[in-house]
């Protein structure tokens, strides 16, 4: 799990079951995934100016993103978990500001949890 956040600009991958366009089939065969780019969170900040510290700002291209049936899919940036896949506001693809969580805002969290149910007692 990322322990900071990853600098604007890079290339992450993103996976998922879900659909692979709006209206195809919900559940597919094949685990697909595609490539995304990170965003400053300012870029990303509601009307009001507001940015969400938990939320990972991603850019994909149009039609090639985060669909329904992804949610929980993992996002990842050089092998190391960044996000997951959260909701889609949007149509399938169009996502480019929330829908995924930042795993590095829930480290401590996530590591309490899993320390609390370590099978090693």
């Amino acid at each position: 799990i990322a322990s900071a956040d990853v600098p604007a600009g890079a290339s992450v991958i993103i996976s998922g079951w879900g659909r692979i366009y709006e209206g195809s089939p919900l559940s597919n065969k094949l685990l697909y995934s595609r490539s995304l780019t990170t965003l400053k969170n300012e870029d990303c900040a509601t009307a009001d100016g507001v940015s969400n510290p938990s939320e990972l700002c991603l850019l994909s291209p149009q039609g090639r993103g985060f669909c329904d049936g992804d949610d929980g899919g993992p996002v990842v940036y050089r092998n190391i978990l960044i996000g997951i896949a959260s909701y889609n506001a949007n149509a399938c693809g169009t996502t480019t500001k929330g829908g995924f969580t930042k795993a590095s805002y829930y480290r401590t969290w996530i590591q309490a949890i899993i320390a609390a149910f370590s099978l090693d007692d």
